[in-house]
């Protein structure tokens, strides 16, 4: 089911083998690099998604805050307003309170947009598990298949039989996975 180097051959021509018995050995390393690579692309999309879920409660926060400052912003811009038509005030204070209002509106608008962004990556729900969320099954997938491979390095002897075609394998040698296939004939 793998394609690699033969490293150890266990069987000789014309042995008897039981099904589960080792026939031979394709050389792990490669398949056990991919294993180890696969489980840290698994932890890095679980930290990524953490990550991801803490920004978005700061961001949360963060909109807490603007929102503060943006009633703060409309009072202060409304006092302003209201004196300048009386002419308490200048219009430098009513321009500065009405640009101070514009910011905070714009600020608190971008920290939304940017909330929402944070939410559709987090799948539309920030406390669903690390594990329903699509990178992480899709590393977890990635970690599954470089485990099938790796399982696979080690040919067992898929039903009792006579080991056939043995010379053909030495170590050393390239084997593509469908060759392994004739290694063992049912007994007669």
């Amino acid at each position: 089911k793998v394609s690699g180097t033969v490293v150890d051959v266990r069987v000789r021509e014309g042995q008897v083998v039981k099904k589960g018995d080792v026939l031979f050995t394709i050389d792990p390393t490669a398949f056990r690099i991919a294993v180890e690579n696969a489980k840290a692309q698994l932890a890095q999309a679980t930290l990524t998604i953490d990550s991801m879920k803490q920004d978005y409660r700061r961001m949360l926060s963060d909109i807490a805050a603007q929102q503060s400052q943006m009633r703060l912003a409309q009072a202060t811009f409304d006092r302003a307003a209201t004196l300048i038509k009386s002419g308490a005030t200048t219009a430098a204070v009513y321009d500065q309170a009405r640009f101070a209002l514009n910011s905070a509106q714009s600020q608190n608008q971008s920290l939304n947009e940017q909330a929402k962004v944070l939410l559709t990556k987090l799948g539309g729900n920030p406390d669903a598990p690390a594990t329903e969320h699509p990178s992480y099954l899709q590393a977890k997938a990635q970690l599954d298949e470089a485990q099938r491979q790796f399982d696979h390095t080690v040919i067992l002897a898929p039903f009792d039989g006579i080991a056939t075609q043995v010379d053909h394998l030495q170590p050393g040698q390239y084997l593509a996975a469908a060759a392994a296939r004739s290694v063992v004939c049912p007994e007669a």
